[in-house]
């Protein structure tokens, strides 16, 4: 019995040897929507590869930065389409990650002349549609959204006397898919609650409303990347200014804004986002075909629990509880 054991053991062993040896050999390509030293990205990246690094090594893991929260249109996305077309035209990938709106809008117009047939699973795409993937094969993801009831729910449970909540909200590819959702959610507290939308304006006019907050105010921010001016904002630049110049408290739905603001609430993670991408893109190199892999529709949010010192400028993070 001893030998057969021995025999059993040593093939169930080398297969999972010929499955890692398959997987290490195969090529990802990362197309990142933004830039390096953008935390939202970083931490996608970092959550893709605590999946992948490992399995398909270092040398395989392909990454690219559209870099389109400074540079965008589709005179931009042509050039990106012919570096790209003549840089990787002698390389086959097995996979392609897709990081947020754009680097997705570029796969759903490219994919097929760059990489025919090559499967794309994309995070960070926000309030995803079945009507997205129309006439489009070999498509999976994460779905990414925020709970902006959850939020504003919160901020009147804490700030019970809350009367008017100021918006703030870049007006990019993807803050106007989060615009139309933030517009569904205020509905649901008109006319108790009074909502000011600042969003496709100059930074100015925002720290203007911020030192003019009356008593019974809030402030939700998203993110802040340009003005209407054409100005350009690092993500921690825009947070700063928002929460030194406000007079009422901020509350955000993004991870990477808890320590320059008071947060909490139902908050979307790049990390997350991008583990579970890579997760997803592991099921696909082992050989399941991503149409078997739906579309995950409820955003892995993280609930966040507020502490005294939760998320205040000059706190160090962790002060906010994560509850699973």
């Amino acid at each position: 019995m001893a030998p057969l054991f021995s025999l059993v053991l040593f093939w169930a062993t080398c297969g999972d040897l010929f499955s890692y040896h398959d997987a290490s050999n195969k090529r990802v390509l990362v197309i990142h929507s933004y830039y390096q030293g953008y935390k939202w990205t970083d931490d996608e990246n970092a959550g893709i590869e605590s999946v992948l690094k490992d399995v398909v090594g270092t040398g395989n893991l392909h990454i690219e930065y559209m870099d389109t929260k400074k540079v965008f249109g589709d005179l931009y996305s042509q050039r990106l389409y012919e570096v790209y077309k003549l840089k990787y035209h002698n390389f086959k990938f097995d996979i392609i990650i897709a990081t947020d709106n754009n680097a997705f809008d570029f796969m759903r117009k490219y994919r097929d002349e760059l990489f025919p047939g090559v499967p794309v699973v994309f995070c960070g795409v926000n309030y995803f549609q079945e009507v997205d993937l129309r006439k489009l094969k070999l498509f999976t993801g994460v779905n990414e959204e925020n709970d902006f009831k959850a939020c504003i729910d919160l901020i009147l449970k804490l700030h019970p006397g809350t009367r008017k909540i100021m918006f703030i909200n870049e007006w990019t590819t993807t803050g106007q898919r989060v615009h139309k959702a933030f517009v569904e959610a205020m509905r649901r507290f008109e006319p108790r609650i009074k909502f000011s939308l600042y969003e496709n304006v100059r930074i100015e006019e925002i720290l203007d409303a911020l030192h003019a907050l009356p008593p019974d105010s809030a402030v939700l921010y998203t993110s802040f990347s340009r003005d209407n001016a054409g100005r350009l904002f690092a993500y921690n630049e825009s947070i700063f200014l928002v929460t030194q110049n406000s007079k009422g408290p901020v509350y955000t739905t993004m991870e990477f804004n808890l320590g320059y603001g008071r947060g909490g609430g139902l908050i979307v993670t790049g990390y997350d986002q991008g583990e579970m991408a890579g997760k997803m893109a592991i099921r696909i190199l082992q050989g399941e075909g991503p149409a078997s892999i739906p579309v995950m529709t409820d955003s892995p949010n993280i609930l966040y629990s507020i502490t005294s010192n939760c998320g205040f400028t000059g706190f160090p993070r962790g002060t906010c509880l994560k509850t699973a």
